[in-house]
């Protein structure tokens, strides 16, 4: 039974397939003929050939982009213009960022050059790193001996997102995104050589941006871009980690002390929610389908990151005021890489 089943496959495979190549061989020579057919004057014939097999052959994309060049150029010798405008949006939604050939048909060049696109819906994602920077506003002394405004390490961070941005003109959009970030900054107490402290505070962030874009266009495919907005922002992490060092005498020897606390829940001490601005600058090189950016942003929140009420209600004890630090506000410079999906285009006669 399994033996007549594969004999069965293999006959029906035999008759199709040799059907579907002759098929395809007829397309591809119907479209050569209605190429000759163009070049002679012939245009209602290449737009009885062409207007049906565009529709029944799979065209490989330099096919159909020949068969379209025909269509439309064909259409337009005709005075058929509403068909010819017809195709020439396909034409343009398919291929975007076409680049004019001296071999193209001149009324086909001038069918084109009618027309102005640009992306209207986008979607992207992007990477990036942040360094982390703390503006203090208070301070809070600690143990009383500790100097109170001891100086914070910036450090690095890095962020993932996903983007969509509508596209009003060339020259305006409208852009949100969902961001996370992770981020870390340390700070280093010293009282005298005999005794430092280590604190380190690594933070995530959730952070929805609302953003209005100005671009302009240089050169074919390269849009500058400069951009402002404002965002909310989650608290979803945060841990602190803390080394001390301590250097005892005894029997006139020094005497070295380490104590070291990790995966302190700070939660409670911050503020959850927080807004902010940012504003930046970008560098976007449009392909086919896809347009490459490179950004540059400077963002600031408006709250304080330090739940002072919180701390001061909850937490009486000065060991405790060591874990909220400084009051500050966080900022940061971030630089990140992404890549959009164009899967909207406006295309719009110029006249």
């Amino acid at each position: 039974m399994a033996k007549k089943i594969i004999k069965i496959l293999f006959l029906a495979f035999g008759i199709i397939l040799p059907s579907v190549l002759q098929a395809q061989n007829n397309c591809s020579a119907d479209l050569k003929q209605a190429g000759d057919l163009y070049d002679k004057g012939m245009y209602q014939q290449a737009i009885d050939i062409l207007s049906v097999k565009i529709k029944k052959c799979e065209y490989v994309d330099a096919e159909r982009q020949y068969a379209l060049k025909i269509l439309i150029s064909a259409y337009k010798e005709m005075d058929e213009l509403e068909e010819a405008d017809k195709l020439t949006y396909i034409f343009l939604n398919e291929n975007p960022n076409y680049v004019i050939y001296t071999t193209d048909p001149q009324t086909f060049v001038e069918q084109i050059r009618r027309y102005k696109i640009r992306p209207k819906l986008t979607f992207g994602i992007n990477l990036g790193t942040s360094f982390v920077k703390l503006n203090t506003t208070d301070v809070y002394s600690i143990w009383n001996a500790i100097p109170a405004n001891n100086g914070y390490s910036t450090m690095f961070g890095y962020s993932f997102s996903v983007d969509a941005q509508w596209h009003f003109n060339n020259y305006f959009a409208v852009s949100s995104s969902a961001m996370y970030f992770s981020q870390q900054y340390e700070r280093l107490f010293a009282t005298h050589q005999y005794f430092t402290q280590t604190f380190r505070e690594n933070i995530t962030t959730f952070k929805i941006p609302v953003i209005l874009n100005c671009s302009y266009q240089i050169g074919k495919n390269w849009y500058p871009t400069v951009y402002g907005g404002f965002y909310f922002s989650k608290l979803l992490s945060t841990t602190g980690y803390i080394q001390t060092l301590d250097k005892y005498y005894i029997n006139g020897a020094i005497t070295d002390h380490e104590d070291t606390q990790s995966g302190i829940n700070l939660l409670k001490y911050r503020n959850i929610y927080n807004y902010g601005f940012t504003y930046g600058v970008a560098l976007n090189y449009l392909l086919k389908r896809y347009t490459l950016k490179f950004c540059c942003s400077y963002s600031m929140d408006s709250k304080h990151y330090t739940n002072t009420e919180k701390i001061f209600m909850d937490e009486p004890l000065l060991v405790d005021y060591y874990y909220t630090d400084n009051e500050f506000k966080l900022r940061s410079l971030d630089f990140s890489f992404g890549v959009t999906y164009n899967l909207l285009y406006s295309v719009k006669s110029k006249y």
